[in-house]
């Protein structure tokens, strides 16, 4: 089975625990952000056009060090901007899904 003693079993539960945690608190998370009237169910709902928000480029660094480690994270992360640069924004019934 492949179990390294007490402690690896302790590391398998903390980790199942998080997942579990991670899952349960998107769920609160969204129950607590959801749309509340029919207009606004459609899409992701993203900020409002013409609303001036801040990126936060902090946020760019474990980006940026997850794309040094794993090479084909670079590879995704261009092809999902391309993706949405050229597929998603351009069509119509798309870009009102996905919002």
């Amino acid at each position: 089975m492949g179990t390294l003693g007490w402690w690896s079993v302790l590391a398998n539960v903390l980790f199942c625990l998080a997942v579990i945690a991670i899952c349960v608190s998107g769920y609160i998370m969204w129950w607590q952000r959801r749309p509340r009237h029919a207009s606004d169910s459609a899409g992701l709902n993203p900020p409002a056009r013409g609303l001036n928000v801040s990126v936060w480029w902090l946020l760019a660094i474990p980006l940026l060090v997850v794309a040094i480690i794993f090479p084909t994270a670079i590879i995704t992360i261009v092809a999902i901007a391309l993706l949405d640069f050229l597929v998603i924004s351009r069509v119509g019934f798309l870009q009102k899904w996905l919002k």
